[in-house]
């Protein structure tokens, strides 16, 4: 339906204006007989409409009936203010319609006047249109003015026009036409140019087929006023819907990337969209092209959070917002590759492991071991091996709110290798036979015991102590990595060509406990 629309005059309501206004003005010059007869004329076009108008209405009032059967949610809101138009519209009428009766029968007696005004089926009273003392010039004032008539009539009138402003308020156009249509303020004057009530200008010296007439022509404007203003709730009730144009099925999933022994899940939805509207789409403050499509630059791992609105406008100039909120998940790209022959992990070591899932984030994963224990540290995790052979990881990720395993891997439990030892001086390590007089004499020459630089494993060793021997005798060092002063005394004293021999080399490792490392023979340089 199009949003509702002032109702405006039609060429035959311009006509009895006028004609209205026109006899009214040479009242003031004669009241003849031919004007009486021109305002009959007007009260009977003015019953015409009124007939037309209330036929109109019934039929705005069977399509609220027909709505709320079709969706009574909707329009309920709605129906109960147009069935209390109808009432105070009802009440109105009724007042005004028993005025004109009173008046007609106080004029010419009420046997006459329901003679001249047979009761319609149903009717208590008829609505008067026609009477025999028209040209009666007191009876108007005296229960318009004497009795208070026209009084109650200007407040039932004044109360039907604010409460018609009241559901038209948002519509400028129609609260400024129900204010002209019922203008009951004191705006008239008398020929001497004192202040005459509303009232006054109505009863005061009138003849009574125009007082009828002018009572006739405000029941038309209550039933055009009611027939208006239920059309425009009646259009109220879709003024907020949406138009489609298009409809198409969508799934939306979950997630694409499932893993085995989750689940699959998606929506499926129809959508339904009007290609004339365009929405405006917002995510985190920040607004989006007319695609509505949002990119996020992935530049670290974790789980992302965002929100933000959907502003649709309506059919009736207004905008609802849509909010949303939604995650999204970046992980390290990631392949496994195993060598089965090498699944080893070393007892009394640290072993750092690397745990990673395809599509899923750092924060989601989680690891247990058998045969051992395993810590994160940060990224990484730090399995230590117990006392048995074989070592298991199990694999877990948090998917869908539910923790799932993801696979477990079995690993081999070795001790560590023997290390060797490395004679080291400054920022060189000999490992060839021959080794200068002033590399050993070097202040920071000491031995070091380890892998060596091309070693699989970077475990710190602790030499403890070591001794020499030399042509001259064995001269055993002080504890630690580095040479005695005897020992140093010793090799000065010995000649180019003579042999060393480095024994008795001992070293802690990870675990604490001493070993014994491989002697170093060389020739002195």
């Amino acid at each position: 339906m199009s949003g509702a629309k002032n109702c405006p005059e039609t060429p035959r309501q311009r006509m009895i204006g006028m004609m209205y206004l026109v006899l009214t003005a040479m009242l003031a010059l004669n009241v003849s007989t031919d004007i009486l007869k021109g305002f009959k004329m007007v009260d009977t076009s003015l019953h015409s409409s009124i007939e037309a108008s209330e036929v109109r209405n019934q039929g705005l009032y069977e399509d609220f009936d027909y709505l709320m059967t079709q969706n009574a949610e909707k329009t309920q809101p709605w129906k109960l203010k147009a069935d209390s138009i109808k009432q105070k519209a009802d009440e109105a009428y009724a007042f005004i319609k028993q005025f004109k009766y009173d008046l007609a029968v106080t004029a010419d007696g009420e046997s006459k006047v329901l003679k001249l005004n047979p009761k319609q089926d149903g009717e208590d009273i008829p609505d008067v249109k026609n009477v025999e003392a028209d040209s009666n010039l007191d009876v108007g004032g005296q229960l318009g003015l004497v009795e208070g008539r026209g009084n109650q009539l200007h407040d039932i009138l004044a109360a039907y026009r604010d409460y018609m402003i009241e559901l038209a308020d948002a519509d400028s156009n129609k609260v400024h036409s129900i204010k002209s249509i019922f203008n009951v303020d004191d705006v008239s004057y008398s020929n001497d140019g004192e202040p005459m009530s509303w009232e006054e200008g109505l009863f005061d010296g009138m003849p009574l087929g125009a007082v009828l007439t002018i009572l006739t022509k405000y029941q038309n404007d209550i039933r055009n006023m009611e027939g208006e203003m239920v059309a425009f709730l009646k259009n109220q009730t879709d003024a907020s819907d949406f138009r489609v144009n298009k409809i198409e099925a969508l799934v939306v999933p979950k997630s694409s990337y499932v893993m085995r022994g989750g689940r699959y899940e998606a929506q499926i939805v129809l959508s339904a969209v009007d290609s004339t509207k365009t929405p405006t789409y917002f995510v985190n403050g920040n607004q989006l092209g007319a695609d509505g499509k949002y990119t996020a630059g992935c530049g670290s791992t974790g789980t992302f959070k965002y929100r933000g609105q959907i502003l649709l406008p309506r059919n009736d100039g207004t905008t609802t917002a849509y909010p949303f909120e939604s995650e999204y998940s970046v992980g390290e790209p990631t392949a496994t590759i195993s060598n089965k022959d090498l699944n080893v992990v070393y007892r009394d070591y640290d072993n750092h492991f690397a745990i990673s899932v395809p599509g899923i984030s750092d924060d989601q994963i989680s690891a247990t071991a058998d045969g051992g224990t395993i810590t994160r540290s940060g990224k990484e995790y730090i399995v230590k091996p117990g006392t048995g052979n074989l070592l298991k990881i199990h694999v877990s990720a948090k998917v869908d709110g539910r923790q799932q395993p993801m696979g477990e891997y079995e690993f081999r439990i070795k001790p560590l290798p023997k290390p060797s030892a490395f004679f080291i001086s400054g920022e060189t390590t000999f490992d060839q036979v021959n080794i200068p007089r002033s590399a050993i004499i070097n202040p920071n020459s000491h031995l070091e015991v380890s892998y060596g630089k091309d070693g699989l494993l970077n475990v710190p060793f602790k030499v403890t102590s070591f001794m020499i021997m030399t042509p001259q005798g064995n001269i055993t060092g002080d504890a630690g990595s580095k040479f005695s002063n005897a020992q140093l005394e010793a090799i000065k004293k010995l000649k180019k060509g003579d042999f060393v021999n480095i024994v008795n080399i001992k070293a802690t490792g990870p675990n604490g406990k001493p070993i014994s490392v491989a002697p170093i023979p060389f020739v002195l340089n």
